[in-house]
């Protein structure tokens, strides 16, 4: 849906193992880390991109 409205949308590692199967899992340490890198994203993204803000219904 945001990449409807020109907005980058970037597969974010999880940590994850053996996605869509029975053996599926995930290590915590493995999801601190994705979510460290997503923070830091974040981040620097708020110092070099200014955003508008565009309505709901658009």
């Amino acid at each position: 849906m945001l990449a409807d409205y020109g907005i980058p949308c970037p597969n974010i590692f999880t940590g994850g193992y053996n996605f869509h199967s029975k053996y599926e899992f995930i290590c915590l340490e493995g999801m601190q880390q994705a979510v460290d890198v997503i923070v830091r994203i974040v981040a620097l993204t708020a110092q070099y991109v200014k955003f508008d803000r565009v309505a709901a219904n658009q």
